[in-house]
């Protein structure tokens, strides 16, 4: 007798099962939710009775169809109980207990009702019959609102995923979509063969197409509840081989194998099989393990940098707008103080000349620091702005000779400049920056040589001009080197000997230099043991158009 089944039926139904068990374990060994666990375990569980009873039900047929209603009752039954759990299991997924509270009571309660009505009462379900061997449906008046009553349990587990997918972050959308993929594809396999066909074409052969559906359901739940934290494709495809090959060799051991010795054989071989299995997932998880810790960490660096960089952006803006509103009332106050120590209002009382010009110098002092951190934030802003033109790079370094002469002199220094015998080749750049960054090196030259000689040189070395500074000062250590021209970097004893630097000086000589495609270094024998610093600039560059 036809029993309405394709004859690979039965494997089916006991390798679904096989799966669906295997899925629980999975769930059970990788997943850290228990209350997920616990939900997915009801899944496995409800999954198991709907396939198997609607199997039964099948295959006990015309020979008792009192015993085959039901048994197709009890599957039944369980199929609105599993809708429910994937429900609820979507809640606890995404952290909604709370958020949609009363929406779970009601879902709860309609998909209670729909089992209820399915099981206990012909509501649904009335008879069974078979039209051409295959079993069919009588249905009762309340197919309909059990219909309404699925569906409705349906719609609210989309809707659900839909909205987290939609409100989580990339990693939790991830997760989401695994387990609508399987939902609607549950969903959308039950409508087609368990109510499309049967009530409205009268095709009934294809039922066991939706049954069986429900274990590609919870495949893509349980790959979405743990790949999130640990699993991978590989790892799936080799648990799925070893579970195969397990199987069939199981089969073969004990179906097939007569003889006791080589079944024995078979088994050893099994084991060894299972054990190497068994390490070969082992190593992959770990690997996976360490790729997903490793790809946290670098999308926690990567927020990290662009939270600094944005800081930094702050940093620099606030930098600027401070100076810009520091350099306008210095000005003022240098003017006045100037006209004040020239006696441009009248002679100045003897008493008070000695503390203007020790406000003066303290004006200058915060003048060249407002101006140091307007430069750095306009460098580190790219809105550093060069004027260039052709000019004689002797003369800017004479002149700044000339203006730190005095300096040297009160400190009762040995200050000389070398001038080159001939006329060096004009340099093109900006004369006001270069400028600037060879007075930072001039300068600090002179504020940290307590004792001794400070000397400028000027020559031509191939295309370039080089400038040494060398003087008798405190010198630095190879580990004061690294950081010598860093921003706000001020070695200790420099500290010590003149408190007032703000530490950019040099940072600032280096980047001017830079943007005209030179370059400047250091070398010291040792602390206390004097410097000497190289500032290389090309004659010629083609950098007319930048900046």
């Amino acid at each position: 007798m036809n029993l309405g089944l394709p004859f690979y039926n039965q494997i089916l139904v006991g390798f679904i099962n096989l799966v669906g068990i295997w899925l629980a374990l999975m769930v059970f060994y990788y997943s850290p939710y228990s209350r997920i666990k616990k939900i997915f375990l009801g899944m496995v569980v409800w999954m198991c009775l709907w396939v198997d009873f609607a199997y039964l039900a099948r295959v006990v047929g015309e020979r008792n169809s009192v015993l085959a209603l039901i048994f197709l009752k009890v599957a039944w039954f369980v199929t609105p109980l599993l809708f429910v759990f994937l429900y609820i299991l979507g809640v606890y997924l995404l952290g909604f207990e709370k958020k949609y509270q009363k929406l779970t009571i009601g879902v709860v309660v309609i998909g209670g009702i729909a089992s209820l009505i399915t099981g206990g009462t012909d509501l649904v379900v009335k008879n069974i019959k078979f039209v051409d061997s295959y079993l069919s449906i009588v249905y009762g008046e309340g197919m309909v609102p059990f219909l309404g009553m699925v569906f409705f349990v349906m719609c609210m587990t989309l809707f659900l995923l839909g909205k987290g997918y939609f409100e989580s972050d990339f990693e939790k959308r991830k997760q989401i979509k695994y387990v609508l993929i399987g939902a609607f594809g549950f969903y959308l396999a039950n409508i087609i063969f368990n109510i499309f066909f049967p009530l409205f074409l009268k095709i009934v052969r294809f039922y066991w197409i939706g049954d069986y559906s429900a274990i590609f359901l919870l495949g893509f739940v349980a790959y979405a509840v743990v790949k999130h934290h640990l699993f991978g494709v590989r790892v799936l495809f080799i648990w799925v081989m070893m579970f195969l090959a397990v199987s069939f060799f199981l089969v073969e051991v004990f179906a097939l194998t007569q003889t006791l010795s080589w079944r024995l054989m078979k088994i050893g071989f099994l084991l060894v099989f299972i054990y190497f299995a068994f390490s070969l997932i082992k190593a992959t998880e770990l690997e996976i393990k360490a790729k997903e810790n490793l790809k946290k960490a670098h999308q926690k660096l990567s927020v990290a940098y662009h939270k600094l960089k944005e800081i930094d952006r702050m940093k620099s803006e606030f930098l600027s707008i401070t100076s810009h509103q520091l350099k306008g009332p210095l000005g003022t106050i240098r003017g006045y103080l100037w006209m004040m120590l020239n006696e441009k209002y009248g002679p100045l009382p003897k008493k008070l000349k000695v503390p203007l010009e020790n406000i003066f110098k303290a004006n200058e002092r915060l003048v060249k620091v407002v101006g140091d951190l307007l430069n750095l934030s306009r460098i580190e802003m790219g809105k550093i702005k060069l004027e260039k033109k052709y000019f004689q790079i002797e003369e800017i370094v004479e002149n700044i000779y000339k203006e730190l002469l005095g300096e040297a002199e009160k400190k009762g220094l040995k200050f000389e400049f070398k001038k080159p015998k001939e006329a060096l080749p004009k340099v093109f750049g900006d004369p006001l920056k270069i400028r600037e960054a060879i007075f930072n090196v001039v300068d600090n030259a002179i504020k940290y040589t307590q004792r001794g000689w400070v000397k400028i040189e000027v020559g031509k070395e191939k295309d370039s001009v080089l400038i040494k500074v060398s003087d008798t000062g405190i010198g630095f250590s190879k580990e004061e080197l690294k950081d010598l021209f860093k921003d706000f970097t001020r070695i200790k004893r420099g500290k010590v000997l003149y408190t007032q630097g703000s530490g950019l000086g040099l940072y600032i000589a280096k980047k001017f230099l830079q943007f005209h495609k030179g370059r400047i270094w250091a070398e010291s024998e040792g602390e206390g043991k004097g410097a000497t610093f190289y500032i290389q600039l090309p004659f010629k560059n083609d950098s007319r158009n930048e900046f």
